[in-house]
C-alpha cells in the first residue's frame, strides 16, 4: 500500500510547496512593485497619491520578477541535497515568475502556435450607431434601437446569404 501512494504523496507534497512558495512571492512581489512605484514617482517629482497611482512599466515587472526568483533559485540550489522540498520551491518559484512574466506582455513563440488567432476577427462587422447609451435611453428609444440592430443583423444576414450563393 505505501508503495503505491509514495508517488502520489511526493507529486501532492511538491505541488503543496509550490503552492506555498508562489503564494509568498506574490503578496511580497506586489509590495516591492509599490514601494518601487512610489521611489520612481518620488523621483519624477509626483505626488505620493499619483505615484501609487501610477502602474510600472512591463519591464520594471519583469526584472523585479527575475529579482526575486534568481533569489529564491540561488538560496536554494546552496543547499547541501535536493529533497521534495527543494523542487516544491523551484516549481513554484517559476510558477510565479512566468505568471509575472506573461502578465507583462511576454509571449510563448513557439513555432506551431505562431500563425493561429484564437478567435479570429472577419472585418465585415458592423457597428450600429444608437445615438447614446442604452442605460440613458427612454423605453420608447429602447424599442426604436432595438429595431435598428434588429434591422442591422437581417441586413447582414441577407448579404451573407447573397455572397454565399
Amino acid at each position: 500500500m505505501e508503495v503505491i501512494f509514495a508517488p502520489f504523496l511526493s507529486v501532492l507534497f511538491i505541488a503543496l510547496v509550490a503552492f506555498a512558495v508562489w503564494a509568498t512571492l506574490f503578496p511580497a512581489y506586489l509590495v516591492i512593485a509599490l514601494v518601487v512605484g512610489i521611489v520612481k514617482g518620488f523621483l519624477k517629482n509626483l505626488r505620493l497619491s499619483e505615484s501609487v497611482d501610477k502602474d510600472l512599466d512591463d519591464e520594471s515587472k519583469k526584472f523585479i520578477a527575475f529579482l526575486m526568483s534568481a533569489l529564491v533559485v540561488i538560496i536554494v540550489s546552496n543547499n547541501s541535497g535536493w529533497t521534495f522540498v527543494e523542487f516544491g520551491v523551484l516549481l513554484g518559484t517559476a510558477i510565479f515568475f512566468f505568471q509575472i512574466w506573461r502578465q507583462a506582455g511576454g509571449e510563448f513563440n513557439f513555432p506551431r502556435f505562431r500563425g493561429r488567432t484564437a478567435h479570429p476577427v472577419k472585418s465585415d462587422y458592423r457597428v450600429t450607431d444608437l445615438g447614446k447609451p442604452i442605460g440613458e435611453m427612454t423605453q420608447s428609444e429602447k424599442r426604436a434601437a432595438a429595431e435598428r440592430i434588429a434591422d442591422t443583423i437581417l441586413q447582414q444576414a441577407e448579404d451573407f446569404k447573397k455572397n454565399k450563393e
